[in-house]
């Protein structure tokens, strides 16, 4: 479980240099077709990551709160906290 989620994780910030990289490119290659397919590529395979991490461990950022009573964003862990080493 724990190596899955760290996956997701990697996954998501891969995606997200990429596109990042993508988005510099096509600013002074607008007509590129070759970049907006790897663009649109990364976006979604970052989308996928993303939802599953979300589904799976909850919340990356308050944005991906999905309403209730309760204001559930500060629950834990957070995805940076290291889960392996302590105890339930």
């Amino acid at each position: 479980m724990i190596m899955e989620k760290q996956s997701l994780l990697n996954r998501i910030q891969i995606c997200d240099f990429a596109l990042k990289e993508a988005n510099l490119f096509l600013d002074s290659h607008p007509k590129s077709s070759e970049a907006i397919a790897y663009f649109l590529k990364h976006k979604a395979i970052r989308e996928q990551a993303y939802n599953d991490y979300v589904k799976k461990y909850g919340p990356l950022t308050p944005l991906d709160f999905s309403g209730g009573d309760e204001w559930t964003w500060t629950d834990g862990p957070w995805p940076w906290e290291n889960t392996e080493n302590k105890e339930d």
